[in-house]
């Protein structure tokens, strides 16, 4: 019985010991895996801060905003980059479909008040045709007036 026992206790023993080398390992290559996504993930972001320092542009403050979001993005993670950038992007579309809009009501304004001015001019040209017209009647129903003008008078006869 006492061999059993034994027996027994070596067998749950190195079973133990395998057990914890395996779970051992099994940390260790996890371990390995973090790291070198780690270092993957910082590999990346240098590249992208690489990339903004090469740039060649004058807009220096630009330069500026997109290593602090790039600093944002190493200390807080993607999403609350993406999060704004995606908020900036919707505003920036919302914003230039309000100026079209706005281009719109201007062009109709524009056009309205072209229409209107046209409408005017038209209207003061029958109304000085229609002037014109009651004149000539005028005067040809009332040869009086003709003493007024014409001639020696230095007015024109309608």
């Amino acid at each position: 019985m006492e061999d059993s026992t034994k027996r027994s206790f070596w067998n749950f023993g190195i079973g133990g010991l395998v057990g914890a080398a395996i779970g051992g390992f099994g940390t260790f290559f996890a371990q390995q895996q973090v790291t070198l996504s780690e270092n993957q993930y910082f590999m990346e972001l240098d590249k992208l801060r690489l990339a903004i320092m090469v740039e060649e542009t004058e807009d220096f403050e630009q330069q500026l905003n997109e290593l602090k979001a790039l600093s944002e993005v190493r200390e807080k993670g993607y999403r609350p980059v993406f999060e704004q950038t995606l908020a900036n992007d919707i505003s920036e579309i919302e914003g230039r479909i309000a100026r079209v809009a706005q281009a719109r009501a201007d062009a109709e304004a524009a056009d309205a008040e072209a229409a209107e001015a046209e409408a005017r001019q038209n209207e003061a040209e029958a109304a000085a045709a229609a002037a014109q017209a009651r004149k000539e009647q005028t005067f040809r129903t009332n040869p009086s007036f003709f003493l007024d003008c014409g001639g020696s008078t230095g007015r024109y006869c309608p």
